[in-house]
């Protein structure tokens, strides 16, 4: 029959080519196997580095969110800050102009005191038991550029009285008189051997204000009703 007379061909070598040989397809064997682990490692990093990539996109993904987040509650602070300064603006601009309306409430207001206390005094020039001959309202004393304007200044023939008018006095006011009557004595060599008083008026005067008028040689001046209230205790020349 034909394979039993077909020759064995690998026994026809000698024994060293087929120990060669043998040795060969084992080697072969290994390295093929080693090529299989090699390749399933290759997989195993293949995919671990592929979970890695999806995490890290996933990742990158979140911060792109989180980013877009910020950036949309940046622009949204941004707003509100530009909106808050505008109404901070506004806010400055109406205190700004109460501010205003409160100066010319309260000129206005000083302005209808004096005018009142000047117009009294003018009808009957008269403090405690001192007669006046002149009633100077907002008189105007020194050399221009240093000039100091006083309120009211009554004259007679010996005597002078300085008042400070006010629609409400605080305490802090009767520094301000003292130096009032000492610049109209130090710019007034007229008045030099004249009796100087000084007084304070006003609409609404404390009692502590009162007090220290008075302890300090001042007289007094209220409104009472239409006319004035005069209390000239403890008044001394100053």
């Amino acid at each position: 029959m034909q394979e039993e007379d077909t020759p064995n061909t690998f026994a026809q070598f000698p024994p060293a080519m087929q120990q060669a040989f043998i040795s060969l397809m084992q080697a072969q064997a290994r390295s093929d196997e080693r090529l299989d682990r090699f390749d399933e490692r290759l997989d195993r990093l293949a995919a671990q580095t592929n979970a890695a990539i999806d995490r890290l996109t996933e990742r990158v993904n979140e911060t792109t969110a989180a980013v877009e987040r910020l950036s949309r509650e940046g622009e949204r602070i941004s707003r509100d800050i530009e909106k808050g300064h505008k109404e901070m603006m506004k806010l400055h601009q109406d205190i700004d102009k109460v501010h205003k309306a409160q100066g010319r409430a309260e000129n206005n207001r000083g302005a209808e005191v004096e005018e009142f206390f000047y117009n009294t005094l003018m009808h009957e020039p008269v403090i405690g038991h001192m007669q006046f001959d002149k009633v100077l309202s907002n008189h105007m004393i020194g050399k221009k550029g240093k000039e100091t304007e006083l309120d009211l200044v009554l004259i007679n023939g010996n005597s002078l009285a300085v008042v400070e008018v006010k629609s409400k006095f605080h305490p802090s006011d009767l520094d301000q008189l003292q130096k009032h009557i000492d610049f109209l004595r130090d710019h007034s060599p007229e008045f030099k051997n004249y009796q100087f008083y000084g007084g304070i008026a006003g609409f609404s005067i404390p009692k502590d204000v009162t007090h220290a008028a008075h302890e300090q040689g001042y007289f007094v001046l209220k409104r009472r009703g239409k006319v004035i209230s005069i209390n000239t205790n403890g008044m001394t020349a100053q």
